[in-house]
């Protein structure tokens, strides 16, 4: 109270209007300076106060003094009234420094980096234990409590219905990649049975051409072995009828050294058969193994029933590994 009245007379000058100023001039609401003080107590050690009170905190001694967190809150004051700028006032700003908490103030050194906790209003708002037992202090005690549970029922809504949208929007995200799932995996299966009906075409036509491949080989090993049995039967008859024809030794020496010459010929011809005929028999195998495998392999490929099929390119990829 004694802030708000000029008791000692103390001269502080005179206004802009020419007036002294004496007491502090109240406002229409206080009755009296001591009326004023006691309402402004009452007011800061209110619930609403107190429950507000670490806002003002973080703003001037707490983490939203600086940096980011205080450009957000709108926050800012000029350069040279913080703390990092006016400990050196020996440098050439040294007066610029001055001047300026002359006439604008300094800021206070930042004590908190986090944020100030909430201060607990049922702690600060009856100090006097002699009435904590009256029906008003109950009646506003549990007036508060309703508030508060008021207050935490509006944000548990909020935080519920939040959660309830986002399970809901997860939800359907699920379905529609389970849909896509899907499509894929028919297309897959459709793209597996063509790929398995051409691969079973190209199989029966490999077949077809083995046992064409097979007839021909038989037909000309019996037609080749028919006219080696003929030109054998051919060259006896002809070497019987020359050596009939021909009575001196000489003559019938020569001729059958020419004979044996057209034997060998025909002798080395006849390996160069069997050697054909051995190639022909090592391909024939080769393909009826390759037919053995693709048939294997698709007898074995599993239906992927109710599986996401990693790629349309699975089946293909089975056929072909290389």
């Amino acid at each position: 109270m004694e802030v708000l009245l000029n008791f000692n007379g103390i001269d502080f000058g005179k206004a802009h209007t020419g007036e002294s100023i004496e007491n502090v001039e109240l406002p229409l609401w206080a009755e009296s300076a001591s009326d004023c003080v006691e309402v402004l107590r009452n007011a800061l050690e209110s619930d609403y106060v107190s429950k507000k009170l670490h806002h003002w905190i973080d703003l001037i001694f707490g983490y939203k003094q600086k940096d980011s967190a205080a450009f957000t809150a709108d926050n800012l004051f000029f350069q040279e009234a913080y703390e990092d700028n006016y400990q050196d006032y020996n440098s050439n700003k040294g007066e610029a420094y001055k001047l300026c908490i002359a006439q604008f103030g300094q800021i206070p050194q930042q004590i908190f980096k986090e944020p100030h906790p909430q201060r607990n209003a049922l702690t600060v708002l009856y100090k006097d234990p002699k009435n904590i037992n009256s029906p008003q202090v109950l009646t506003n005690l549990l007036s508060m409590i309703k508030e508060e549970g008021k207050a935490l029922k509006e944000e548990l809504d909020k935080a519920s219905k939040k959660y309830d949208e986002s399970l809901k929007q997860h939800y359907a995200n699920y379905k529609s990649y389970e849909e896509k799932c899907n499509l894929r995996n028919e297309r897959i299966k459709i793209e597996y049975k063509e790929q398995k009906e051409k691969y079973k075409q190209a199989i029966s036509e490999m077949q077809k051409k083995n046992m064409s491949l097979k007839e021909d080989y038989e037909q000309l090993d019996q037609k080749k072995e028919k006219q080696y049995l003929a030109i054998m039967k051919n060259m006896k008859e002809t070497y019987k009828k020359e050596l009939e024809k021909y009575s001196s030794k000489s003559q019938s020496m020569a001729y059958i050294n020419e004979l044996e010459k057209k034997i060998q010929k025909y002798q080395q011809n006849e390996k160069l058969h069997q050697i054909n005929e051995k190639k022909l028999l090592d391909s024939n195998k080769s393909l009826e193994m390759k037919n053995n495998e693709l048939q294997k392999k698709i007898e074995e490929y599993p239906e992927r029933k109710g599986k996401n099929l990693s790629s349309p390119h699975s089946v293909q990829k089975l056929f072909n590994p290389k």
